[in-house]
């Protein structure tokens, strides 16, 4: 067996050494990794995945913490991904987001991992993606993926999340910047955290005002489920590991547990992964519209966290009915390929026309007014697409021999 047969067989097996060790290698681009993504591929596609992003300061790690509570109490597991901002000078992070998770640390059924941005301006490091595409194929039921403080265009995590919650706090300056387009149209649920501070209820009738302006684009969630808990349902087979049983089809995950009954124990739904016909019409999950809603938490104080958990599970529950939840993820698999395809496409043009090599020499030209810019990048293309190699038929400068002069 292969290095890349045997990681891969470890993270199915859902070792935790196997799982970092695969991340590690996803995060600092190894030649490796993208031949464990898609071996895989194929046992992804079954754990739920909520972002959690909002400005500096407003308690999304501590939130987070909450909800792997929540989480482990029902029985599911959690893995986190929470993505920290790096210098833009020497390149190294904090990575302190765990420090507000220690109470989970020696859980073996969290994995809880910090990320460094290095640089990505939308918020997720350039690697996430794929790290959770580890963590779903490992079998975890839930995954939460905790984003750097985002600005009005940070908002990469709805291309990889099911579901975003987007965490305001009170008292922390304009809120009007807070709640300017981009960033708010992201969200599905909205979180007024430390909601014991001074102008909370207030904040909140401001989200909610702006969110009245959006109309009919309200998405539809159910009023008919509650849940204090998100994930797959306790006592379900992963999709991977020692208990797997074979992947169902993409777009089928767990469903929410139910409300708990007066004995205080969670009536779940059997421990197995609901085929299509179960997401048909099932009274109990039929979908009523409703606009997106606002709540407000207390996370220090462990205030508000199972309203939280109850909304998620109900617009989770609406979003598999009405057949959005699957068109979300069909839509993240055409993103993700179009970031693959570009990302593929720049490596071999860089490495065919030398760009790094060349690029001095492109300035200069455009520099001298000896080439306009546009007319420099046509030339260039033109010559990958004719499958010339540099230096074959060109001069050093990157011009054909004799035309160094001639009009753009």
């Amino acid at each position: 067996m292969d290095p890349a047969d045997r990681i891969t067989a470890a993270v199915l097996a859902g070792e935790p050494r196997a799982v970092a060790r695969a991340i590690s290698l996803v995060e600092n681009r190894d030649p490796d990794a993208r031949l464990l993504i898609d071996r895989l591929y194929p046992h992804t596609g079954r754990a739920v995945l909520i972002g959690v992003t909002g400005s500096p300061g407003s308690g999304k790690s501590t939130l987070v913490d909450r909800l792997i509570a929540r989480e482990r109490a029902a029985g599911r597991t959690v893995a986190v991904i929470a993505v920290d901002p790096s210098s833009p000078f020497t390149g190294g992070a904090i990575l302190g987001d765990r420090l507000r998770m220690q109470d989970h640390a020696t859980d073996p059924g969290v994995f809880i991992r910090s990320m460094a941005s290095r640089g990505s301006l939308g918020g997720l490091t350039a690697a996430a993606g794929d790290a959770v595409r580890v963590l779903d194929a490992a079998g975890y039921d839930t995954v939460l993926i905790e984003t750097i403080g985002v600005g009005q265009s940070e908002i990469d995590v709805v291309e990889l999340a099911d579901l975003i919650l987007l965490v305001f706090m009170p008292g922390a300056g304009d809120e009007i910047q807070a709640l300017k387009a981009g960033v708010m149209e992201i969200g599905d649920i909205y979180v007024i955290n430390k909601g014991d501070l001074p102008g909370a209820k207030k904040l909140r009738l401001e989200v909610e005002y702006v969110l009245s302006l959006g109309g009919s684009g309200a998405r539809r969630s159910t009023e008919t489920v509650k849940t204090g808990s998100v994930g797959r349902p306790a006592g379900a087979a992963p999709s991977s590991g020692p208990h797997a049983t074979e992947p169902g089809p993409r777009g089928e995950p767990h469903l929410p547990a139910t409300d708990a009954g007066p004995s205080g124990e969670a009536h779940r739904p059997p421990a197995t992964h609901p085929g299509p016909a179960a997401h048909a019409d099932p009274p109990a999950y039929a979908p009523t519209h409703r606009r997106r809603r606002v709540l407000t938490t207390d996370a220090l104080h462990n205030r508000g966290i199972d309203e939280l958990c109850a909304a998620i599970a109900h617009r989770l529950a609406a979003d598999r009915c009405d057949g959005s939840f699957e068109a979300g993820r069909r839509r993240r698999v055409e993103l993700q390929l179009e970031a693959i395809m570009r990302a593929r496409l720049h490596e071999v043009m860089d490495a065919r026309l030398e760009f790094a090599r060349q690029l001095p020499d492109w300035v200069d030209q455009v520099w001298r007014n000896k080439i306009g810019p546009y007319a420099l990048v046509d030339r260039q293309v033109e010559r990958f697409l004719a499958g010339a190699t540099t230096g074959a038929t060109d001069s050093p400068t990157g011009c054909p021999e004799g035309n160094e002069k001639e009009d753009p």
